[in-house]
């Protein structure tokens, strides 16, 4: 199931420059979900799901608009820079590996994009069932780490 989840954020996040991941490819190899469906209509896969899409929705304007800054990645651990009218989009994701390791941690710093001036408020979208937002003090150094294999977040710098 983790794997449908990377590629649907893949596909609603990869924003920028008129990038499109077409969502329908994220459909095939559902790991277990094709073979039948979450036993409750409100159970963690529909809770993730809808909780992805809701963020989608609200900053779809800004995705359709956004401009690529900046990309990283190794081989555990990819993540870009979307800049946007209201200050930035910043998706994390874990990078499939031969040893099944997850991202190792490290920082950004938004004044790189920003300029060192603009102190912002940053929300860390984690979507996993058992985690809420988390709101970061505003500092320019943001912290990423603890990400699991296979998953993903989305930090809003605005």
């Amino acid at each position: 199931m983790e794997r449908s989840f990377l590629r649907r954020f893949v596909a609603r996040f990869l924003g920028g420059c008129g990038v499109r991941r077409p969502l329908w490819e994220t459909a095939g190899n559902r790991e277990g979900i094709g073979e039948g469906a979450p036993p409750h209509p409100r159970g963690p896969w529909s809770l993730r799901h809808d909780r992805l899409e809701d963020l989608y929705l609200r900053y779809r304007p800004s995705l359709e608009t956004a401009e690529l800054l900046h990309h990283e990645g190794d081989f555990r651990t990819a993540w870009w820079v979307l800049g946007t009218k209201d200050g930035l989009l910043v998706p994390v994701i874990s990078v499939e590996n031969e040893d099944l390791l997850p991202p190792e941690g490290f920082s950004f710093d938004y004044a790189d994009w920003l300029g060192p001036d603009r102190l912002m408020t940053v929300m860390e979208y984690d979507f996993r069932s058992d985690r809420g937002n988390l709101y970061l003090s505003a500092s320019t150094r943001v912290g990423v780490d603890g990400i699991p294999y296979r998953g993903f977040r989305l930090y809003i710098v605005e």
